[in-house]
C-alpha cells in the first residue's frame, strides 16, 4: 500500500463497469485495468471522461470515499476552463492518459503535473491501417502532429506487448525524446492484460457448459476493424455453417471502416438458409454481451498481414476466455502467438481457410477437445491475473512522480543547428 495520498488524475474512456448502458470497447478494459489497481492501493482517484451528450460543460459523479467520475463535453464552450479551475482545487500529484485522446485531454488541462501515458495499441498505425481501406489518408498528418505532441511532453509510457515497447522507444529516439542523459531510465514500460481486471487469482470460472449434442454458437466479438480479414471470414463461415446445420453465428461491436467493409463480411449470408442463422448486433451493452457470452462457444478472429495486425493486440481473445469459450483465429498479433505457445486455443496461418476450417469443425464435432480447451484457458487467465507486480514501475513512479528532464541545454542546441547548416554548405553528409 502506498503512502501517497495526493488524488491521481485520470484521462480516459468511461469504464465499462461503472457506467450503465456503456458500450464494449477494448480500452474501457484497459482503463478499468488501471484504476482497479490504484483503488487496491488505496490511491484516490479522479476519473475524467469525455461525454458530448450531457447539456453542461461539466458534470461530477462521486464513487466512494477513493473514487470520483467527472464527465465534461468538450463542445460546449468554456469546458476547457471549466475543468482546469476544478482540478486546481484538488491536490494531484500525478496525471495518467490512455490513448491519443486521454493523452491530448492530459496535455491541455494538467500541463504542470507529471504525466504517464499508456498507449494500448499504436494509435498512428491504426489510423494508417484505417487509411488503406479508405484508401486516402484523411486525418493522418493531424494524428502524426497529435502524437508528436504527446510524445514531448509526456514523462512515462506504459504499452501491452515487446513489439509495441520497441516500436514507441523508437519514436521516441526520433523525436529527441530519449538521450544519454534519461536512456536508463525506464521510460516505456510493458505492462500485459491477459486477464479480465478483477478477476481473483485463485478464482477458476471454467464451468463444463456443452454436452453432447448441444447446439454450437459461432462468436465474433468486436469491432469489424481495418486488420480484420472480412472476406476471408465470410468464406470460412459459409462452407462451415453449410457443413454444420445446427451452428448458430453472432457478431457483436461496431464496424469502424465503412459499409463495404462490413458487407463483406456479411457476404455469406445472402444464401437464404444461412441468413437466418447469423446475426450482426454492431454496437450493444456490456449487460447483452455478457448475455451473448453465456450462449457461445467459439471465438473466432482473422487478420490481414498489415502493421497494424503485427503491433496489435486481440483484448476479445482475452474476454472470450475469461467467458470459456475457445479461441479459434490467425496468427499474426502478439496474443496470437503467446496463447499458441501455451496451447491455449487452436492457431493456424493468415489466409490459410483449409487449417482455419478444420480448426473450427474440430471443435464442433469433438465435445471432449473443447471442454479440454475451455478448461486450460479459464485457468490460463486465472493464473495470469493481474497482481500489483506487473504494475511495480508505475506504482514506484507515482510514489515520486517527477518530469522527464532533458540533458539538451540552449548552447547545445545552437552547436546542434550551426552544425546542421554547415555539412550541407561544405557538401559533406559527415563532420
Amino acid at each position: 500500500m502506498m503512502n501517497n495520498k495526493n488524488k491521481i488524475v485520470l484521462f480516459a474512456e468511461a469504464p465499462v463497469n461503472l457506467v450503465s448502458g456503456n458500450s464494449v470497447t477494448a480500452h474501457n478494459y484497459r482503463s478499468q485495468q488501471f484504476i482497479e489497481l490504484l483503488l487496491r492501493q488505496q490511491i484516490p482517484v479522479i476519473v475524467v471522461v469525455i461525454n458530448r451528450n450531457i447539456r453542461f460543460p461539466s458534470l461530477e459523479r462521486r464513487m466512494g470515499e477513493l473514487f470520483e467520475f467527472w464527465e465534461i463535453n468538450d463542445k460546449r464552450i468554456g469546458w476547457l476552463s471549466s475543468l482546469r479551475k476544478r482540478l486546481r482545487k484538488e491536490k494531484l500529484s500525478a496525471a495518467i492518459g490512455f490513448m491519443l485522446n486521454g493523452a491530448l485531454l492530459a496535455r491541455n488541462v494538467v500541463t504542470n503535473l507529471p504525466l504517464w501515458i499508456d498507449f494500448y495499441g499504436d494509435p498512428l498505425i491504426e489510423k494508417v491501417g484505417q487509411d488503406l481501406c479508405h484508401l486516402n489518408q484523411f486525418g493522418t498528418l493531424a494524428i502524426r502532429w497529435r502524437l508528436s505532441q504527446v510524445l514531448k511532453w509526456a514523462d512515462r509510457f506504459s504499452v501491452c506487448s515487446e513489439s509495441q515497447k520497441c516500436l514507441l522507444i523508437g519514436a521516441l529516439l526520433y523525436s529527441g525524446r530519449i538521450d544519454f542523459g534519461n536512456m536508463k531510465i525506464p521510460i516505456v514500460n510493458i505492462i500485459n492484460y491477459l486477464s479480465e481486471p478483477g478477476l481473483a487469482k485463485d478464482k477458476i470460472i471454467y464451468q463444463n457448459k456443452r454436452l453432447k449434442n448441444t447446439p454450437v454458437t459461432i462468436l465474433y466479438n468486436g469491432s469489424v476493424n481495418s486488420w480484420t480479414d472480412v472476406s476471408f471470414l465470410s468464406s470460412v463461415l459459409e462452407e462451415v455453417l453449410l457443413l454444420r446445420t445446427d451452428v448458430q453465428f453472432v457478431q457483436f461491436g461496431k464496424n469502424v471502416i465503412n459499409q463495404e467493409h462490413l458487407n463483406a463480411f456479411k457476404n455469406f449470408t445472402k444464401k437464404e438458409d444461412l441468413n437466418s442463422r447469423a446475426q450482426f448486433l454492431g454496437e450493444i451493452s456490456e449487460t447483452q454481451a455478457e448475455e451473448i457470452y453465456q450462449n457461445s462457444h467459439i471465438c473466432i478472429n482473422a487478420d490481414v498481414d498489415t502493421l497494424e495486425t503485427r503491433f496489435g493486440w486481440r483484448t476479445r481473445y482475452i474476454k472470450a476466455i475469461t467467458e470459456g469459450l475457445v479461441v479459434v483465429s490467425t496468427f499474426g498479433n502478439d496474443l496470437a502467438d503467446l496463447l499458441a505457445k501455451d496451447g491455449i486455443g487452436l492457431f493456424s496461418p493468415m489466409g490459410d481457410k483449409d487449417a482455419f476450417v478444420k480448426n473450427l469443425l474440430m471443435l464442433i464435432d469433438d465435445v471432449s477437445l473443447w471442454n479440454n480447451l475451455s478448461e486450460m484457458g479459464a485457468r490460463y487467465v486465472s493464473e495470469k491475473s493481474q497482481t500489483d507486480s506487473q504494475f511495480k514501475v508505475l506504482l514506484q513512479w507515482l510514489e515520486n512522480p517527477q518530469k522527464l528532464i532533458s540533458s539538451n541545454n540552449f548552447l547545445t542546441l545552437i552547436r546542434n543547428i550551426g552544425t546542421y547548416l554547415r555539412w550541407p554548405l561544405k557538401g559533406r553528409l559527415n563532420p
